[in-house]
């Protein structure tokens, strides 16, 4: 049975209704569950076995944790739902923890490595090797990778950049407020982004 009409049943039993729930994407890569409130909650299939959970509030990750068990992702769902918060839906369900603001871009860069478009791999890889783009904070807008600044609120970023594919194996890079660079291949690419991030 697929894990949204698991959920949707374990739900009901507990005269629940998970109302926007549903299996695809989000902004990060394929998801088995996807439920649209205060944000979201995303579900993948773990990387070793039972499934990860992925809790945000707005743009940025407030906990994450992984379980076997489909009730205690449908409790989850039900009481974010419902507006718990975070802080007490990890007292509630010992599986999860509270992701910090730093916590942040290492949680996002495991699920681009880990659960990611494959389209997005190489780039993500190449990235994330690099000591000072890996210090930056991932985001994906209409399939574009976006590295910015961790010391700004998400809703008011100034410092970031995005890698914009231009043909096989080449990509113009965007320093935010500044123009559009040349093709270039992965390896400058992601050699100039981090000479601009060191600026910041």
């Amino acid at each position: 049975m697929p894990l949204v009409d698991e959920l949707v049943q374990v739900a009901a039993t507990s005269s629940g209704s998970l109302v926007r729930l549903s299996v695809g994407r989000d902004r990060y890569g394929p998801v088995a569950a996807l439920l649209l409130a205060n944000g979201c909650v995303s579900v993948r299939d773990g990387c070793d076995h039972g499934y990860e959970v992925t809790i945000f509030g707005g743009e940025e990750i407030v906990a994450a944790g992984r379980t076997s068990y489909p009730a205690d992702i449908a409790g989850t769902m039900l009481d974010w739902q419902e507006g718990l918060s975070a802080h007490d839906l990890c007292r509630r369900y010992r599986y999860l923890h509270a992701v910090d603001l730093p916590g942040n871009a290492e949680a996002i860069w495991h699920l681009l490595i880990d659960h990611g478009e494959e389209y997005l791999r190489p780039l993500v890889n190449a990235a994330r090797r690099n000591p000072t783009l890996r210090g930056l904070r991932p985001w994906v807008s209409h399939g574009t990778l976006h590295l910015l600044s961790p010391r700004e609120p998400f809703d008011a970023v100034h410092h970031g950049l995005a890698f914009h594919p231009y043909s096989d194996n080449l990509f113009q890079l965007n320093v935010y407020d500044g123009p559009l660079g040349p093709p270039e291949s992965l390896a400058a690419v992601v050699a100039r982004a981090a000479t601009a991030a060191e600026t910041w």
